[in-house]
């Protein structure tokens, strides 16, 4: 008879195949089906997915599929905390499944990252779901109390799953994001300023580093008029802009505003690999997508770059976006070299 371990390392075994060939490159209509059924076959398998793309840090030798599950296992051990092995890259050999260990001296937090122009899904533990946008990156560390993201560059959308014993944190450079449980983006805009939009529920926006982990913390920032000490509360269909100000220029300032209807999911458009604009200066499109891609678009007439666009964009798509452009503005296009340029 088959033992309860037994399944167990079954499913660790291929969770660690699915984790290799998801991040060897997109699976096929087939493939993606196998998957799917494989993640709805257990409710463990799921675990064992975040599991598979958590490895210890090594010395970016490769080791062998039976090593890194090994190495996996210890990882899941009371009060161990986990490393990413960087975009672990996996490979069908002769020998065998191999996972190259990758990860920095001495850290002890999950680390993300995404390149330009890519968007990364990552599945955590608890059952959160992070989307990295273009050129993001973070470092995820989770304890028995709490749930800290710090968000190093870039954006991300957290799909929080409710847990009122762990708050979960994201922190930036300014204010730290605090929620037990909703879905919200968070963007660093400048090296000390970053935007969180809300798209369901509620998150108080705190002081970075403020201590106390516990919910009846959490509960006491969520007032319906918080006072001085107490948090900034921004609701679905709000975006909060967090930049440095107060006094002597060494507090935060928290402005949070309103969006038009169907503003939220606008603005998350890019999940999708989409851009939208509405009434936003040329200048302030092409900047938007300098963020997507190494080619980038120069627009050479000063009157050019004030004029309001609107439109739905693929963020992948500089060239189509530049010709789109010149065709509403009367301008030129030339595409013909390494940069785009836009001209009356």
């Amino acid at each position: 008879m088959t033992s309860q371990k037994q399944i167990a390392e079954c499913i660790d075994d291929k969770a660690a195949n699915w984790a290799a060939r998801l991040d060897a490159g997109q699976l096929d209509a087939e493939e993606d089906a196998a998957f799917r059924a494989w993640v709805g076959s257990d409710t463990r398998c799921f675990g064992a997915l975040a599991r598979a793309q958590a490895v210890l840090v090594g010395s970016g030798a490769a080791v062998t599929l039976a090593d890194a599950i090994a190495a996996r296992r210890q990882l899941v051990q009371p009060n161990r905390r986990w490393v990413l092995g960087g975009a672990a890259a996996g490979c069908l050999a002769a020998v065998g499944l191999a996972i190259t260990m990758t990860g920095r001296s001495g850290a002890r937090s999950l680390h993300f990252s995404s390149e330009i122009g890519e968007l990364r899904h990552i599945p955590l533990v608890d059952g959160s779901r992070l989307t990295l946008n273009t050129d993001t990156a973070l470092d995820v560390d989770y304890t028995e109390n709490r749930r800290t993201i710090r968000l190093l560059r870039g954006e991300a959308f957290f799909e929080v799953a409710k847990d009122e014993a762990r708050p979960f944190i994201v922190e930036g450079p300014k204010a730290q994001v605090r929620t037990v449980g909703t879905t919200y983006s968070v963007r660093l805009t400048e090296p000390e300023e970053m935007k969180v939009l809300v798209a369901t529920g509620r998150v108080a926006i705190e002081t970075a580093g403020r201590a106390g982990d516990a919910f009846a913390a959490l509960t006491r920032f969520w007032r319906a008029d918080p006072v001085d000490g107490d948090a900034v509360l921004v609701d679905a269909g709000q975006e909060a802009r967090i930049r440095p100000g107060g006094s002597g220029g060494n507090g935060t300032l928290v402005t949070v505003t309103a969006l038009a209807k169907d503003g939220t999911a606008r603005a998350l458009l890019w999940r999708d690999g989409k851009l939208y604009f509405e009434g936003e200066t040329l200048a302030g499109a092409v900047a938007e997508f300098a963020r997507y891609s190494y080619r980038r678009i120069v627009v050479r007439d000063g009157a050019l770059a004030n004029a309001r666009i609107s439109g739905l964009f693929a963020a992948d798509d500089p060239e189509g976006f530049a010709r789109a452009v010149a065709l509403s503005l009367g301008a030129r296009a030339d595409t013909t070299g390494g940069t785009i340029t836009l001209d009356k």
